[in-house]
């Protein structure tokens, strides 16, 4: 994965699924901190909601990894983000003294970006199987 001009950009499917692994890996992590600083228990269980959340989609990831195959993962691929809130990964932050509306909203706007970037992905995939990959992740991303 490369930046140009402070905007995410990859090289291969594989620097996608790494990407998003680290992603969901490190949102997990900032979730179960904050879940554990909270005693509202509304709080706690949206948090923890949404911690169980990023850790399925870490596995769902690696498993897409392993499937794939090596030819897939090595492909080339070239993608800008064109929709700014897809750039979201660099701005969210999380406090365990936030409202629980703005905790929602924050898992909320998380959510919504990474269904962009996975439509933004299978829209541009440079083959069907890539595409097919991305749509499964978008539609795994949906429902989970």
């Amino acid at each position: 994965m490369f930046r140009e001009e402070g905007i995410m950009a990859f090289e291969t499917v594989r620097d996608v699924l790494e990407f998003l692994k680290q992603f969901h890996r490190d949102l997990a992590r900032v979730l179960e901190s904050a879940g554990g600083q909270v005693a509202e228990e509304r709080k706690r269980i949206l948090l923890n909601f949404a911690r169980r959340h990023q850790e399925n989609m870490e596995t769902c990831l690696a498993d897409c990894e392993e499937e794939a195959g090596a030819d897939l993962m090595n492909t080339w691929i070239k993608y800008v983000p064109q929709v700014p809130e897809c750039r979201c990964f660099e701005r969210i932050s999380w406090t365990a003294d936030m409202p629980l509306e703005a905790l929602a909203a924050r898992v909320r706007e998380v959510d919504e970006c990474l269904l962009q970037l996975y439509r933004q992905l299978a829209d541009k995939a440079p083959t069907p199987e890539i595409q097919e990959l991305f749509t499964n992740l978008l539609e795994k991303e949906r429902n989970e």
